[in-house]
């Protein structure tokens, strides 16, 4: 295969996976996440928990208040169904690349 052959497929091979049906679920779902209110609020308290936290003025007590308001809107954040569904279509296209990047390196050596 020549390096022109090999980079047409490659570029076929991305254009099949932007097709694919878990990667326009990934899009609609992140979409999705990115307008909902709820989530927009949790993403908020959270960051500023953390920036309260990471505060040099902020007490020690009070970033033990912070940082237990920060795990909980994380774990808040990471319940959602939305962020559940659109985390499993992520892994799903992660692990499809990754096999593709294996066998290329596995053709790269012969």
């Amino acid at each position: 295969m020549t390096d022109e052959e090999f980079i047409e497929e490659e570029y076929k091979f991305i254009d099949d996976l932007k097709n694919s049906d878990v990667y326009k679920e990934m899009k609609r779902l992140s979409k999705e996440i990115d307008l909902n209110p709820n989530l927009n609020n949790l993403k908020k308290e959270r960051g500023e928990a953390l920036e309260m936290y990471l505060s040099k003025e902020t007490s020690a007590e009070d970033k033990q208040k912070y940082l237990s308001v920060y795990k909980e809107r994380e774990k808040q954040i990471s319940e959602d169904p939305l962020v559940i569904g659109y985390l499993d279509c992520y892994n799903r296209v992660r692990n499809i690349l990754k096999i593709v990047e294996q066998k290329i390196l596995l053709e790269s050596r012969k």
